[in-house]
């Protein structure tokens, strides 16, 4: 009978273990960075110029605005 519980006990707690281990994976999901160029996105939304250089703009402010950020966290 002891050679029985202890197989059990190792059993159950190898399945909690894989239970734990896939829930674990499943609370953290993976994300990943895809990197697009600009004048990429522009040829798939058919961009005119003048929206191309409004875009710049935001896109330099989001930048300027960034790295301000980042010199106050240094200080």
């Amino acid at each position: 009978m002891n050679k029985v519980g202890k197989i059990i006990f190792l059993l159950v707690l190898v399945f909690g273990i894989t239970v734990l281990s896939y829930s674990y994976e499943d609370y953290y999901q993976k994300i990943y960075t895809v990197k697009v160029s600009k004048n990429d996105i522009f040829k798939a939304i058919n961009a005119t110029e003048k929206q191309q250089k409004n875009y710049q703009k935001y896109l330099m402010s989001i930048r300027k605005s960034r790295r301000s950020r980042k010199r106050i966290n240094t200080v």
